[in-house]
């Protein structure tokens, strides 16, 4: 069991999240967990939290005021882009805490780790608000809807379904954090076994649509899966369509040429 723990008043938050006041019933139930990765998130009703952060609990102290205590964190990583919560709305106890089971708290992070995750440091100059959770989660469903849940490298089909998908990630062409925009022409739909080989570039796209896979570099479940592909698909509504220049970019940058 993995916590979630509301971030009420920014002005509360020392540097990079890395030390933050929570009142005296968190902080018994944060030091269960000492030591453990912890997630952070803001919350503002009616919006669904957005996770912006995440880190290992190091300790406990006291704060200013009464019924407070900081809590500590080390290993402190935040979410460029901050995942919305969108199945722990409504969930009892939100504007303290909340509990996530250990898949779900890995679907957060997988898909904070598909768009960036940044040290505390680095986080002060990169991170741009909770604004960017909603839209972000705006071109999340809009990509998937677009491409009616099918994987850009394989054409395989999910069904859809609310909130976060397991079978799909919407993976960014261009990462933000490389400059990439944040535009629906800039994401893809990827199958969520093959999103990482996307990213560490062991494929990529031809200008002809083709795909350009370093087989030896994938690993022995997916060739398969990739070698009956017929070639980068294209989604239904072609406003969707992946700009040209950005695919370009991503074929230098994995590939060098």
């Amino acid at each position: 069991m993995y916590l979630g723990v509301a971030l009420t008043s920014l002005a509360d938050v020392s540097v990079g999240f890395s030390r933050f006041a929570v009142d005296q019933r968190t902080a018994e139930v944060l030091a269960k967990q000492m030591e453990r990765w912890t997630l952070l998130y803001t919350y503002q009703p009616p919006l669904p939290p957005s996770f912006i952060a995440r880190g290992v609990i190091a300790g406990l102290g006291l704060a200013d005021a009464p019924n407070r205590r900081h809590c500590v964190l080390q290993s402190v990583e935040r979410f460029i882009i901050p995942i919305e919560g969108s199945s722990e709305a409504g969930t009892p106890g939100l504007k303290r805490y909340l509990r996530l089971g250990e898949e779900r708290y890995e679907a957060i992070v997988q898909l904070a780790k598909a768009n960036g995750l940044v040290t505390a440091e680095e986080g002060e100059s990169r991170y741009a608000g909770a604004g960017k959770a909603r839209v972000y989660s705006s071109i999340y469903t809009q990509v998937l809807r677009a491409w009616d849940y099918r994987c850009a490298l394989t054409g395989q089909r999910f069904g859809s379904v609310p909130g976060l998908h397991t079978g799909l990630e919407v993976v960014a062409i261009k990462p933000l954090i490389a400059g990439g925009p944040m535009h629906v022409r800039n994401f893809i739909p990827i199958a969520a076994n093959l999103s990482q080989e996307w990213m560490k570039g062991a494929i990529a796209v031809g200008g002809n649509g083709e795909l350009l896979v370093a087989f030896a570099r994938l690993p022995q479940s997916l060739i398969g899966l990739i070698a009956q592909s017929n070639g980068f698909g294209s989604p239904v509504d072609s406003r969707y369509t992946p700009d040209p220049e950005l695919l370009a970019w991503h074929k230098a940058y994995v590939l060098g040429s």
